[in-house]
């Protein structure tokens, strides 16, 4: 076999002529890099969960996710501060939703005795 043969061995071509494929080794700069980049990833996954961590942190980070109520376990930060708001808004959701059952057992009402009297007028 000479060396001719062997390079065309090595070419797969494909259904157009300018199409081909070459055996040639994966480079070791792709190999490298599909090994770090996991690696990468999960250490930066946990140094900078919920905030930073160690000689990452700059001091505000923490802050940032208290002001936005993001902290992990989660719990709300500003409570305090909306229950005055709470307290003036929850009465007025209750009238709200009471008016509304009224309204809902009138119209309930009134569509019971449409349907008696549709049946009395069949009937009779």
């Amino acid at each position: 076999m000479t060396e001719v043969n062997k390079e065309e061995e090595e070419i797969e071509l494909y259904g157009e002529p300018g199409i081909a494929s070459y055996n040639k080794p994966v480079p070791n700069w792709l190999i490298l890099t599909y090994l770090t980049l996991p690696v990468w990833g999960i250490v930066t996954f946990f140094i900078f969960f919920n905030g930073s961590l160690g000689w990452f942190d700059r001091g505000s980070w923490h802050a940032l996710q208290t002001a936005a109520n993001t902290n992990f376990p989660i719990h709300n930060a500003n409570l305090e501060e909306l229950q005055p708001i709470l307290r003036e808004r929850v009465p007025v959701i209750q009238e709200g939703a009471q008016k509304m059952a009224e309204v809902l057992q009138g119209h309930k009402l009134e569509l019971q005795e449409e349907r008696v009297n549709r049946e009395v007028a069949e009937g009779g």
